[in-house]
Parts: C-alpha cells; structure tokens; sequence
C-alpha cells in the first residue's frame, strides 16, 4: 500500500510539472501584492485655528489609480471632504489633534497616514 501512495504522489508531481506532451510546465509566480501609499504634509495657520494640509503626495502603484480618499479629524471621519485633497480644518487652540487620511485604490486595498499633535496656547 505505501508504494502505492509513494507511486500516485510521484505521479501527481509528474502531472503537474509536465504536460502529456512532454513539454515541461513552470509554475507562474504569483504577483506581488501592491499597496498604495498615503502621504501628506500639514501646518498651522498663523492664529493656529486651522489645521492646513499643505500637500497630498499619495499615490498608487503602477497601472493602479486611487479612488478614494478620505479624511478623518480626532477618528471621526469627514466625508465633507471628500473632494478635497488638500483641505482645511477648523481647529480649537489647547488641544491634542490627530489628523488622518485613508487612500483607496482601484482594487480597494487603502493605505493610511495619520499624525497626532498638540496645539496649545502661548
């Protein structure tokens, strides 16, 4: 019975690595997973009321495109700024402010930035 066994696995790997015309087959590696890359740069208005994202460098992989991206202000997302890749946000002096944005590409795999800060008085 194990040589049986040992035959039929013989076989399978036989099978597989070759077709019924003796040509060989090679395995095709499977491509690399990609991610897109979500990145920005922010600062502070003057009276530091405004947080003010000064540029959005995010981009996708080659041949990928992003469709989404969203912005999220102390973890509470804002779709009003949706449209927006560089927005503006109303800010309160003297608190702590974490600022996120989530890209999206076309195969739905997202990346994420996030940057946490004070904000306080003189």
């Amino acid at each position: 019975m194990k040589f049986v066994k040992n035959i039929c696995s013989a076989i399978i790997v036989l099978l597989f690595f070759f077709n019924c015309d003796g040509k060989k087959f090679v395995p095709l590696e499977p491509e690399a997973e990609t991610f897109p890359k979500a990145e920005f740069t922010y600062k502070l208005s003057q009276d530091r009321e405004q947080i003010i994202i000064v540029s959005n460098t995010s981009s996708a992989d080659s041949g990928d495109t992003l469709v989404s991206y969203k912005w999220f202000l102390n973890f509470r997302y804002l779709s009003e700024f949706d449209s927006e890749l560089t927005p503006t946000f109303e800010i309160v002096v003297g608190y702590q402010y974490a600022v996120k944005l989530r890209v999206t590409d076309n195969h739905g795999v997202h990346a994420e930035k996030l940057s946490e800060f004070w904000v306080l008085d003189d």
